[in-house]
C-alpha cells in the first residue's frame, strides 16, 4: 500500500470507531493443514476479469502455510507459499480477534466512487466472520484497523516456494463476439457454472498442464478471455472462488 500509514494504538475492551473489541479469549486456531485461518483479498477499482480471479492478496492455513500471489505467466497465475512458525500464526490470529474481526460487518466510503473492495475473513470457532470494505481510506479512522494487519499481512517474510496446486481454475468471460482464435482444448464453457469471477470451470492441474497460457480462446466460434488460477486447499468447487 503506497504511503506512510500512521501508527495506531488500541487496547482490548476498548471501543473504537466501528469496531468493539472484546477481551474473551479466542477459539484454538484451526490446525488442519488444508483449514483455511484467515485470508485478505482486494478487487480494485474498474477491475478486469483477471483481477476478479486473482490469487488472494494473503491466506494463512492451519499448518501454518502463507499463500499468497506468484508472477503471471500471460493468462495463468501462480501463487507462492511461504511456512511462518506456530508463535506467529498465533499472533495472527489473535490479532483479528483483538481488532474486533470475529463478527460479520460492512463498511463503505462514500467521498471515493468506484474504489477498490477489501475483504477480510477469519475462521474461529467454526465459524467464518467476514469483514468488507469498500473505498478504505487510510485517514478514515474506521478503516484503521483493517489497514493496519494489511500491512502486518505484508510484513511477513521466509523462503517462498511455488504453489503446486491438485486443481485449477478456469474462469472466462465472453462479449459474445466472434472469434477466429484456437478452439478451447478443454470442457466447454457451456458447461460452467457463472460466479461473481465469471464463468467457472475446475480441472486437475494435470488437465491444463498442457494448455498454452494465452488469454482468448474461441468457444463454438465465439472468443472467450480465459484466466487460469490455481485452487488454493480450501477452494473445492467454483462456489469457493471468491
Amino acid at each position: 500500500m503506497a504511503g506512510i500509514r500512521p501508527v495506531r494504538v488500541r487496547l482490548c475492551c476498548l471501543l473504537p470507531v466501528v469496531l468493539l473489541v472484546g477481551c474473551a479469549a479466542a477459539p484454538p486456531i484451526p490446525t488442519d493443514r488444508n483449514a483455511l485461518v484467515l485470508r485478505l483479498s482486494e478487487v480494485p477499482a474498474m477491475s478486469s476479469h483477471v483481477d476478479a480471479a486473482a490469487v488472494p492478496e494473503f491466506s494463512l492455513y492451519g499448518d501454518g502455510r502463507v499463500l499468497r500471489p506468484g508472477k503471471r505467466d500471460g493468462a495463468m497465475l501462480t501463487a507462492e507459499e511461504i511456512a511462518i512458525d506456530p508463535d506467529e500464526a498465533e499472533a495472527l490470529y489473535s490479532a483479528m480477534h483483538d481488532a474486533g474481526f470475529d463478527q460479520d460487518a460492512q463498511y463503505s466510503n462514500p467521498n471515493i466512487i468506484d474504489g477498490s473492495v477489501i475483504v477480510l475473513t477469519l475462521n474461529s470457532g467454526d465459524r467464518r466472520y467476514k469483514t468488507t470494505a469498500a473505498n478504505p481510506d487510510q485517514d478514515d479512522l474506521r478503516f484503521g484497523p483493517l489497514l493496519d494487519l494489511r500491512q502486518r499481512f505484508e510484513e511477513v517474510s521466509g523462503q517462498a516456494s511455488p504453489y503446486r496446486p491438485s486443481k485449477v481454475f478456469a474462469v472466462g468471460f465472453t462479449s459474445g463476439s466472434p472469434s477466429s482464435a484456437p478452439a478451447w482444448p478443454l470442457r466447454s464453457f457451456k458447461q460452467a457454472e457463472r460466479t461473481n469471477a465469471g464463468m467457472c470451470l475446475l480441472f486437475d492441474a494435470a488437465e491444463v498442464a498442457e494448455v498454452s497460457p494465452r488469454s482468448t480462446w474461441s468457444v463454438d466460434g465465439v472468443s472467450y478471455d480465459v484466466t487460469l488460477r490455481p485452487a488454493l486447499p480450501d477452494e473445492r468447487t467454483c462456489a469457493d472462488l471468491e
